[in-house]
């Protein structure tokens, strides 16, 4: 109903599901399907085989997930402070996404549905109206031109979107695809939340893009029971 009926839906709907966690945890399921042959499949090249130009994309690393990406912060700031100290870019994304009447309703709101959406129990909405879309101080950007580096979504999962939001973003910033092509950028090293979402979604695109894409594996976070497929699915495909 809330796919035919969109927005209204929602509301409609909300006021059952709103409050309440029921319908949010899902089981494991086996396939039952028999396939011909399995194999592994996994990265032929090194990082140096050749010189590259790389750049950090630390994505959804905000104080809404402080909890979730707590145990990564380490290593993502030693990661940010070894290409600040090469003058290597690093770009930063946020989620910028508040409840069904933020203005970007879409897709995302149908497949999560209003179940806990007045509480932390919806993953999709910043519930902390302040600062939930802040990046973490530990790892915040510095500088005037980082600043410009950062990225909001409201839209899609991953990082290369293309819809910036012009009230949110800098003047003059174009897509994150745009401003790694003007620099050069041919390598992208991902770190941040969450890796079954945002991480998987923003390295898929990127392969797409003609990146090569390196994961840091103890860098990564999320919420859900799928991190380590997820990891897996990114490592073999």
């Amino acid at each position: 109903d809330i796919a035919r009926r969109g927005e209204g839906g929602f509301d409609e709907l909300a006021e059952r599901y709103g409050d309440t966690m029921e319908g949010m945890s899902s089981a494991l399921q086996s396939n039952p399907l028999q396939f011909p042959t399995l194999t592994d499949f996994w990265c032929f090249w090194e990082l140096t085989d050749r010189k590259r130009l790389p750049a950090l994309l630390i994505d959804d690393m905000q104080v809404e997930y402080e909890p979730y990406v707590r145990g990564i912060l380490p290593q993502t700031k030693l990661l940010l402070e070894a290409f600040r100290k090469a003058s290597l870019p690093v770009f930063w994304s946020t989620w910028w996404r508040w409840g069904p009447h933020d203005g970007f309703f879409n897709a995302m709101d149908r497949f999560y549905g209003p179940v806990g959406w007045r509480t932390s129990a919806n993953a999709l909405y910043n519930h902390n109206l302040t600062h939930g879309g802040d990046v973490l101080e530990v790892i915040a950007p510095k500088t005037d031109q980082e600043r410009r580096r950062v990225m909001h979504k409201s839209y899609s999962l991953d990082m290369f979107d293309e819809r910036p939001m012009a009230w949110l973003v800098t003047d003059g910033q174009g897509t994150l695809h745009s401003e790694l092509q003007r620099l050069g950028v041919d390598t992208v090293v991902q770190v941040g939340a969450w890796t079954d979402d945002c991480i998987i979604s923003t390295a898929f695109h990127a392969f797409s893009l003609q990146y090569d894409v390196v994961l840091v594996e103890d860098g990564v976070s999320t919420a859900s029971k799928q991190h380590f497929n997820a990891i897996e699915v990114i490592r073999g495909a």
